[in-house]
């Protein structure tokens, strides 16, 4: 899977969970694109479902300066994960 899909996927839901509020509020559309971009570049380490969700939770922690619900980080890994896996080319992930 080339990165630019799996940055795409990342990013539409991480804007439609908006942890935040940020864009809810009317910040830029990029606002969590740092962020989406860490988890990205984590993607070739994660071997499953619930490592995406401690990476989410870990980035956003960082990002934020405090602590986001882990269940709310598994609801939206669970949502990336599903579409990652539906893409043909899963090789991104070896």
């Amino acid at each position: 899977m080339k990165k630019n899909i799996a940055f795409d996927i990342v990013a539409k839901h991480i804007n439609k969970w908006d942890s935040w509020g940020l864009l809810s509020g009317g910040a830029p559309l990029d606002e969590y694109d740092i962020e989406t971009q860490r988890i990205v570049n984590a993607l070739p380490l994660i071997q499953n479902q619930m490592n995406l969700a401690h990476t989410i939770k870990e980035v956003f922690d960082q990002a934020f300066g405090e602590e986001h619900d882990l269940e709310n980080c598994i609801n939206v890994a669970k949502d990336i994960w599903d579409e990652l896996m539906r893409e043909e080319d899963t090789t991104f992930f070896n």
